[in-house]
């Protein structure tokens, strides 16, 4: 069958889409699925999570052929942080999301749940990775990615290092035991 269709909304969602079908083709009944075996003869469909929406022509006793329509903007995942590493001033994050694409991130030295404004937007990606520099040494960092529906990933933590006997660690106030040896230990001219 001649069928066009229209979805709502168009882009990234983490709500309900609604697809209407519509032909320009007179004397049948337009007949719409979600499943292309139970048929509504109504025009529109409402989908919760993504899938496809079938159409077909009927008299009500013969049916035409299916047309059908792929629902798949519907983002229902979080994104997840999949590594954490650092180095005595950085972290380096890395994170993937099967949606809509992680699009921001907060790396910060509370552990109170970021606001929509704390993070750092990013091109929307599947796959993140990111080296934050410039960071305190000896310090737990807390970081959160985001996609662009707004899910947020679940907290991970990770300290930075210090340098021994560069700067005081708080839980580890030693400073480093070092040995000098010489060669040779007697007097020289060379």
């Amino acid at each position: 069958p001649t069928v066009t269709f229209t979805s709502s909304p168009t882009g990234w969602t983490s709500e309900s889409v609604t697809v209407t079908a519509a032909t320009t083709i007179t004397g049948y009944t337009l007949q719409t699925s979600v499943d292309n075996k139970t048929w509504e003869s109504k025009a529109s469909q409402t989908f919760s999570k993504n899938g496809t929406m079938y159409a077909r022509l009927t008299d009500g006793k013969n049916y035409g052929g299916t047309a059908s329509f792929g629902v798949t903007n519907i983002d229902l995942t979080t994104p997840t942080i999949t590594n954490v590493t650092s180095t005595t001033k950085s972290i380096a994050i890395t994170a993937t999301d099967v949606g809509s694409g992680i699009d921001g991130y907060v790396v910060k030295t509370s552990n109170s749940t970021p606001a929509v404004g704390d993070f750092t937007p990013v091109t929307a990606t599947n796959s993140f990775s990111k080296t934050i520099d410039n960071l305190a040494q000896n310090t737990t960092y807390y970081i959160w990615v985001k996609d662009q529906v707004g899910h947020i990933s679940a907290m991970s933590t990770k300290a930075t290092t210090g340098i021994p006997g560069l700067e005081t660690d708080k839980d580890n106030p030693t400073k480093p035991t070092v040995t000098f040896t010489s060669s040779p230990t007697g007097w020289t001219s060379e």
